[in-house]
């Protein structure tokens, strides 16, 4: 079978056939009697092929009553024959004694299907013969129990174990008289019942007691009946059936309810609990069970993991049997030919896993938050299926992709109407109920998924009994949608993981990022229970049942767990590699898994694509990020190991971080220990005096006094659920008492959050309470005890005076273990509070350290990225398929490396290769290094060359996409410019030149090439423009490339890609005298690039036509990425002289007046009237991925021979052109005359004379500002409220990111002109308010306020105005809020920067009553009046009122 092929169901043809063989003597006259569900023909024609031996068939038939009634399978007939008939069967097989008429088996036959019998119970009654699987469970219990008295057991069993009948076996094995099943789950009983009449009833002294309401429809016996029946039966035994909610409800056993006492008064041979893992640790089930009187206990849990069982039972008390070994007997069983295969109904599961990453590139790219760590590059199931506070899914169009996918995609499981057939009812799992409702709406409405029925199963962690009876609810919910829909789809947040059966789930839907393989393989049985039903006429049973996961990097690794972590010698990731790869390859003969290939097709996985599939995949990722992922780094942790020399290597690189405007330096606290497993170490001694530090004797009074004031309140308990409250409570009010306030944690640790308090409370209540617990239990049994003896005797009392002193002999004895239970419960809570605050300061020790230890990996991997996103420039220039990061180094020249990298070659290899060094006492010691992951790194250039040859061609116009998207920025001044952009612009210059590429003498070049794209681009152009000029393609490319197209690069590293770019294309010629290797930047600024070209090129005379390209940004020669001046301006003033037409791609701010370059430099070409803008971009990251420009990005031409008209004011939006056009015919004063800046307010001498300490806060040459964080830096000179004595000012400024006033002297602060004026104050930078270039409507500017008179500001605001009246001041600010002036503001104001040259268009109004805007009017209704003052069309008052959000 093709196990890429979803297919979930067979047809069977169940036959009964009848065979006798003449080849054994002791055979004679015997008749084999199978049944198969193929043909007979083909089962006796395998079955001869493993017997050689003469085989004559007597007679086949379908195994089906003639009645209607269904099918049958050979356990029916063979009971029927052996107890009906009498025929003598051979034990353990299927050969029947015929003897002397074999013929008379084919009447026998047909009197069954034809069920010519009486319907006698004896019909209903079986014998059975247990599989090997359960004589094994059965044997080692039996031999545990018998040398452990009152011990305990677990099996460990996958359902469908058999776990009912198996018990039985062992009961009638152990001749028990008494047993007692107890399950959380009362649905289960009616099987407990029907296994019970159907194999032991009829063969045993044994009676079923139960009065659970869930047996109401069977036939059980009541407690009272059992009694009755013990008078006439000396050797009656029960089995007893209990809920546990019910046990827990009996007042015998801690609830309030006066029943089941005859439970309490039987000493139990044999507790079996079934489903042990469900509910088995409250404290009433703890003291219901803890009051049972029992011998032996049996635990029985659907979850076949060891895991499950560790911290209770020892290897010897545990018999697992898990889905390999039951999928491995029904293999063996098969091979053997024997019929009646008991497993063969069990479907076998099959695992698909499908990188959704792929599909959801934008999401991966942000990365996600995963156990609180940031991760990047990393996809979250949880967080795609996240909800926001309206309860949509966050990423809800993402999510719909995602379901399109699932049902159109060929490849995916819903894809078409046949597949839909196949999988008709499945099992979705999510992790919150929020996802699961926003899901099931999203399903609802889907063209597709709307014909199913969704069903939502969701837990939210309620009460216990809450959460089972919510469980069952979902269970009938369930089971009745099936019943009455075509298709269902369950939604499950916790529910229905475990212990249920719904047989008709043919899949489990993974949508969550479930970790644990127990929990895993758990949620995914529940699509691999048996399943046959009649459809059409035909009957079929579900031979396959998937699990449908979507991230293959997690669950591979999860496969590998569940494949290892069951056999000892592998468990917790032990072994061989060879021994862990045959544990995966074992498992998958019975778990296939079935996941992409490189090129997305659906493939059966092998071991060896397990264990490398997670690592290709990360190496895919690692790519798709340009080499700067942290899935190349291993033993990060080993730093806190490494000699200074590693510091210092790492130092030298640049961090990979663009947000970070410093080079952030690795250090070590000194006093953090790390040991060489990467685990954080704290001394005893620390942590001593720390605790005695933070818990002081005053403190342990305290502590103390509110212990010894609980335990007075101790009462005799009256049930269960006062004991259970009094411990919760004690254990809450100590813990609170004893858990130190965040201002103390805070004089000894560091960094400390509020949730840590939260922990340390919660790890002292919880020490205190396991170990209350422990006591009260103790008290409860001992006082059952006691009260149960003293009733036995108070019955028996001859006398009401002997009933008397036998009651006051029982207070007696109670009241001196309640004595003993309350100094108990003293001295525990007094020795674990003791206990567990040391505990909880080591481990907030720990965490401290664990979080300073975070701060330097992470550190560290932002450097590593710093070199590693170097690498794809590396393989891009020197690459080939040998290369590793065994012999990386060996590729590349030695002052190539270390002049991209920022670290020499032998540096590099003590990080990866490690070495010895001396330490500072002069002895030789050993750094390991490896901090590089081999296997991840090395796939990762395999992928990176695939992916260099797969777009090697760039005359191949199917490409979307170049290899440049795949290497990041190295310097600010070598990003590569995306090929869609070179190809925009390309498309641009053509625009503007409709025969450019149809004329073979045309020279371009590009003067800082990066990657040699331009160059590539403008060759397709030329080679379909110049087609008919010169037909031939071998000659027409020669041409170009040797005649027209010429570039620079600036650096070695840079001229090889670029070489290797242009010329790696078979179409074209090895001919690279045109691409010369200068830097010219120097060039640039001596404004002699014209001069130095004909010096590279060795020709006076070389004249260009074009010069297109990038040029760089920044001098960086000069300051670093952040200080660095421009160059670009330099660029283009020299690419001018060069030729007449010059097409480039540079930041935009020029076009605003605004930015480094100079201002006059900035009129010259907003004044050129031969230079136009052809293609503007605000956000710079649309256009460079992951770079911040402020300004913008604007696509420049020039055409020398062509005038277009000076730019003069330059917005993108014609309609803001026209507007601007209307407000200057107006020839009005600009708002800008009434600005003042942000330093109109600054300190005086006497400020500094009477505060000299002042200038140790303040930047030099900053010692007049009164800077934005003043309110903080200057606290001692500032006030809250205004001091009764003395001259005082008011400023207004930002304290904790609030507005605030403080009150600062008069005589420290300069008089501005307009300190005692009314005017308005405007926040200095605006960057959260929007552009107006941006695709959404902005605010521009943030809220103004009210400068009052006698009141300043910090350099956060600018103010406007010196206004005499408060009116004229509000005026004044309400113009500000008008959308007219917000508008007129956005003309210039393209970065968050707010100076007065940017109000520059804004033109000034009379703020004055005499105004001829009526200010008393509503801002929109002052907008209007703008409108109509400045004459705007419709068309402009709309752009306007779309662009720009209102303000109040």
């Amino acid at each position: 079978m093709n196990k890429t092929l979803i297919k979930t169901t067979r047809t069977l043809t169940p036959q009964i056939y009848a065979w006798w063989t003449p080849d054994i003597p002791k055979y004679e006259n015997w008749l084999k009697i199978g049944y198969t569900t193929r043909t007979a023909e083909k089962r006796i024609s395998e079955q001869a092929s493993q017997m050689i031996i003469d085989k004559k068939v007597l007679w086949h038939y379908d195994a089906r009553f003639m009645n209607g009634s269904g099918y049958f399978d050979d356990h029916d007939l063979h009971d029927y024959l052996t107890r009906i008939k009498k025929i003598p069967r051979e034990e353990g097989s299927e050969w029947f004694d015929y003897t002397p008429d074999m013929k008379k088996s084919e009447q026998d036959f047909q009197d069954f299907v034809f069920q010519k019998f009486e319907q006698t119970d004896e019909l209903k009654h079986q014998d059975y013969t247990l599989r090997k699987e359960q004589k094994s469970a059965v044997k080692q219990t039996l031999e545990y129990f018998q040398n452990h008295q009152n011990s305990e057991f677990l099996w460990n069993a996958k359902p469908r174990f058999g776990k009912t009948l198996t018990t039985y076996d062992l009961a009638r094995k152990l001749e028990a008289d008494n047993v007692l099943v107890v399950t959380n789950r009362p649905a289960i009983a009616n099987s407990w019942f029907d296994d019970f009449e159907k194999f032991i009833a009829w063969q045993t002294d044994f009676y079923f007691v139960s009065e659970s309401e869930s047996l109401t429809d069977r036939k059980t016996m009541k407690r009272a009946e059992f009694i009755n029946t013990t008078l006439d039966n000396d050797n009656a035994k029960q089995i007893s059936f209990v809920s546990l909610q019910d046990l827990k409800g009996s007042q015998y056993f801690g609830g309030g309810y006066d029943k089941l006492k005859w439970v309490r008064d039987i000493n139990w041979d044999l507790l079996v609990i079934d489903e042990a893992h469900e509910g088995v640790d409250t404290f009433k089930t703890d003291s219901a069970f803890n009051r049972l009187n029992r011998k032996w206990t049996l635990h029985l849990s659907g979850t076949p993991f060891k895991a499950l069982a560790s911290d209770k039972f020892t290897k010897e008390q545990v018999y697992t049997w898990s889905y390999e070994d039951e999928q491995s007997a029904k293999q063996e069983w098969e091979q053997s030919g024997e019929d009646s295969n008991p497993y063969e109904k069990l479907p076998t599961l099959n695992l698909f896993t499908y990188q959704l990453s792929q599909m959801m590139v934008d999401k991966v790219n942000q990365g996600a938050k995963v156990d609180e760590e940031e991760i990047p590059y990393f996809f979250d199931l949880n967080e795609f299926f996240s909800t926001n506070d309206s309860g949509k899914l966050t990423y809800e169009a993402d999510v719909s992709k995602f379901l399109d996918c699932l049902t159109k995609n060929e490849k995916y499981p819903f894809s078409t109407p046949e597949l839909r057939d196949e999988l008709k009812h499945t099992f979705w799992l999510l992790n919150r109920v929020a996802s699961a409702k926003a899901l099931a709406k999203l399903l609802k409405e889907h063209e597709v998924f709307s014909e199913y029925e969704v069903i939502i199963a969701a837990g939210d962690g309620n009460a216990e009994a809450e959460d089972i009876s919510k469980n069952e609810a979902s269970l009938e919910r369930v089971k009745k949608a099936i019943e009455v829909n075509d298709k269902t789809i369950t939604l499950s947040v916790g529910q229905l993981t475990t212990g249920i059966t719904i047989p008709e789930w043919t899949a489990v839907v993974m949508l969550t990022n479930i970790k644990s393989p127990s929990l895993y393989m758990q949620a995914a049985f529940r699509a691999q229970n048996a399943y046959e039903f009649e459809e059409d006429g035909e009957l079929k049973r579900k031979e396959n049942a998937y699990i449908f996961d979507f991230a293959p990097e997690r669950t591979l690794i999860l496969f590998d767990e569940f494949a290892n972590n069951l056999k000892t010698s592998t468990s917790n990731g032990g072994g061989t590699s060879e021994e862990r790869e045959q544990n995966i390859t074992t498992l998958l003969n019975f778990l296939p898994v079935i996941g992409e290939d490189s090129e997305g097709k659906m493939i059966e996985l092998d071991a060896g694509k397990v264990l490398s599939i997670p690592h290709q995949l990360k190496a895919t990722e690692v790519v798709r990020h340009g080499f700067m992922s942290n899935f190349l780094f291993a033993n990060i942790s080993g730093i806190f190991q490494a000699p200074k020399i590693v510091l210092d290597t790492l130092n030298q690189l640049q961090t990979a971080k663009e947000e970070r405007t410093v080079n952030k330096k690795v250090e070590l606290p000194r006093e953090l220990v790390v040991d060489e497993t990467g685990k954080v170490q704290v001394s005893d001694e620390l942590v001593i005096n720390k605790t005695e530090a933070i818990f002081t004797p005053e403190k342990k009074i305290q502590v103390a006094q509110v212990i010894r004031e609980n335990v007075a309140k101790v009462a005799e308990p009256t049930n269960t659920r006062a004991t259970e409250e009094f411990v919760k409570k004690i254990s809450k009010t100590v813990a609170s008492q004893a858990t130190p306030e965040l201002s103390q944690l805070k004089i000894q640790f560091e960094n400390v959050r509020q949730s840590d308090v939260k922990k340390i409370q919660t790890q002292i209540e919880q020490k205190i309470q396991k170990e209350v617990k422990t006591v009260a239990l103790d008290f409860d049994k001992k006082q059952v005890e006691i009260k149960q003896e003293y009733e036995r005797k108070a019955e028996e009392a001859p006398t009401a005076t002997a009933k008397a002193e036998i009651l006051e002999a029982q207070k007696v004895e109670l009241d001196g273990i309640f004595a003993n239970y309350q100094t108990a419960i003293q001295e525990v809570v007094v020795t674990q509070v003791a206990e567990a605050q040391q505990e909880a300061i080591k481990e907030q020790a720990v965490r401290q350290d664990e979080r300073k230890k975070k701060v330097v990996e992470d550190d560290v991997r932002d450097h590593l990225r710093g070199f590693s996103r170097t690498i794809p420039s590396f393989l891009m220039a020197y690459g080939d398929r040998n290369l590793t990061l065994a012999n990386f180094d060996d590729y590349t020249p030695d002052e190539v490396f270390e002049e991209v990298t920022g670290i020499t070659e032998e540096q590099f290899r003590f990080l990866r290769d490690g070495g010895d060094f001396e330490n500072e006492d002069g002895e030789i010691e050993h750094f390991d290094g490896h901090l590089f992951e081999e296997t991840v790194f090395n796939q990762s250039i395999q992928e990176f060359l695939n992916k260099k040859e797969q777009l090697a061609d760039y005359f191949d116009e199917r490409h979307t996409e170049d290899i440049f998207d795949y290497i990041p920025a190295q310097k600010t001044n070598q990003i590569f410019t995306p090929k869609r952009i070179v190809s925009m612009m390309v498309d641009l210059l053509e625009k503007e030149n409709s025969e450019i590429f149809k004329n073979k003498n045309l020279k371009f070049i590009d003067l800082y090439t990066k990657s040699g794209l331009y160059l590539t681009e403008l060759v397709k152009r030329l080679t379909m423009g110049l087609k008919d000029e010169i037909p031939d393609e071998t000659e027409r490319i020669t041409h170009i490339l040797e005649n027209q197209i010429y570039a620079v690069a600036p650096s070695e590293i840079i001229y090889s890609i670029s070489k290797a770019f242009i010329y790696g294309t078979d179409k074209a010629v090895k001919f690279d005298s045109n691409l010369k290797l200068y830097d010219l930047v120097p060039s640039a600024q001596a404004g002699t690039v014209k001069e130095k070209l004909a010096e590279i090129y060795g020709d006076e005379n070389l004249k260009f036509d074009v010069v297109i390209g990038n040029p760089p940004y920044q001098d960086e020669s000069v300051g670093d990425s952040t200080q660095a001046p421009p160059i670009y301006h330099k660029f283009m003033d020299e690419a001018y002289k060069i030729a007449d037409k010059v097409e480039l791609i540079t930041p935009a701010r020029f076009l605003f007046n605004a930015g480094a370059t100079p201002r006059s430099w900035n009129e010259k070409m907003l004044n050129d009237e031969y230079l136009k803008v052809l293609f503007y971009e605000q956000e710079a990251a649309k256009i460079f991925p992951n770079t911040i420009i402020t300004g913008g990005i604007a696509v420049t031409y020039r055409d020398s021979t062509k005038k277009s008209g000076a730019i003069e004011v330059f917005t993108n939006f014609e309609k803001l052109n026209a507007i601007i056009k209307k407000v200057e015919s107006e020839n009005e004063t600009s708002f800008s005359t009434i600005f003042y800046g942000q330093n109109a307010y600054q300190f005086l001498p006497i400020f500094h004379e009477e505060n000299p300490n002042a200038k140790d806060v303040m930047s030099k040459g900053h010692e007049k500002d009164v800077i934005t964080n003043a309110f903080d830096t200057l606290d001692f000179a500032f006030y809250d409220k205004k001091p009764d004595n003395g001259d005082y000012i008011q400023i207004s400024g930002r304290q904790n990111n609030k507005r605030t006033n403080k009150f600062i002297k008069a005589k420290y602060i300069k008089v501005h002109e307009n300190l005692d004026k009314w005017k308005v104050f405007v926040p200095k930078a605006n960057g959260a308010s929007g552009m107006l270039q941006a695709d959404d409507s902005a605010r521009i500017i943030s809220t103004p306020l009210i400068g009052e008179p006698y009141c300043g500001h910090t350099q956060t605001y600018v103010s406007v105005g010196k206004f005499d009246t408060r009116i004229e001041a509000e005026n004044a600010m309400k113009y500000i809020k008008t959308k007219f002036a917000r508008i007129m503001l956005g003309v210039l104001k393209v970065t968050q920067d707010n100076p007065a040259p940017k109000w520059k268009y804004v033109p000034l109004q009379d703020f004055t009553p005499n105004s001829d805007i009526d200010w008393t009017k509503s801002i929109p209704e002052i907008d209007q009046k703008l409108y109509a003052k400045y004459g705007l069309s419709q068309d402009e008052i709309d752009f306007i009122e779309e662009k720009v959000r209102a303000m109040e």
